[in-house]
């Protein structure tokens, strides 16, 4: 009897697919509820003994399985966070590293710490003060209080709901995009944006690495880099998809990852954490 073929990965269906993939779960709080837990669930896939035995055990009711999903999910990203480290040690001393979406600047830090030269990109203006406390002054680094986009101008971020100033609370999930469910427009405020490819093409020099957690401003941000040809410029991108947040995107970030696998050049994953 002929063996089945093998189901297509889940972050490549399309939305009603990945809808009905997902588990509900009674306690409101479970952190198997959250959006952005289940989509690390749905792409990332389990690599070591240790992922494979927490991914079985994530689905029980409860607390057990409860607590092996926050396990698993802080498991993807201290490996996703070794694999895109082990690539910034591979590089030579002073390769130039660009990081979207810098926030306080812990990825900014790792990479000059690693003699990397970068230029951080931070338009929350709360945020990019933390953010200039920590790194001005350090040699190689060049701090930018703007959000890449395509186009120069102003745009509005609006902050998650709970996020102050004083403890910069959710300041990770701030966006020119996302509106509505989750977010405060109560505590938006208007930033610059540069249009990335014109940036690209004025520094004169190839990007080692460029790293995009943009909270949906991806999916205008890699089309531009594409028909711009910038790409050609880069070594490798790292880029997080926020398509749970927007199911409608679905079908865009299957079609990222399936260029990644097409292109032999830059070196891409949209499995950024």
């Amino acid at each position: 009897m002929p063996s089945s073929p093998p189901k297509p990965a889940a972050a490549h269906l399309p939305t009603p697919a990945l809808e009905a993939g997902i588990m509900r779960y009674r306690n409101p709080r479970d952190v198997r509820n959250r959006p952005h837990h289940q989509h690390m669930f749905l792409i990332q896939r389990p690599a070591t003994v240790l992922e494979r035995l927490l991914d079985v055990i994530r689905v029980v009711p409860g607390s057990i399985g409860r607590k092996a999903a926050r396990k698993l999910y802080r498991a993807y990203v201290a490996r996703r966070l070794a694999e895109f480290f082990a690539v910034i040690e591979g590089l030579p001393k002073g390769s130039l590293c660009i990081d979207l979406g810098a926030n306080v600047g812990e990825i900014s830090e790792g990479m000059l710490d690693r003699g990397m030269r970068v230029i951080a990109f931070e338009p929350d203006p709360a945020t990019f003060a933390k953010l200039s406390q920590r790194l001005e002054g350090r040699d190689g680094v060049k701090l930018l209080c703007a959000a890449a986009g395509v186009s120069d101008g102003l745009a509005e971020i609006q902050r998650p709901e709970g996020w102050s100033e004083a403890t910069l609370k959710g300041s990770p999930g701030s966006s020119l995009v996302h509106r509505g469910k989750g977010m405060d427009a109560g505590t938006a405020t208007g930033v610059r944006v540069l249009d990335f490819a014109s940036f690209v093409r004025g520094l004169g020099e190839r990007i080692a690495v460029l790293k995009v957690d943009i909270e949906g401003g991806e999916w205008e941000l890699i089309p531009h880099l594409v028909q711009s040809g910038c790409l050609d410029l880069m070594d490798h991108l790292f880029v997080e998809t926020h398509e749970w947040m927007d199911p409608s995107r679905c079908a865009q970030a299957a079609d990222f990852r399936q260029m990644a696998k097409q292109r032999p050049s830059p070196h891409m994953t949209f499995d950024w954490v």
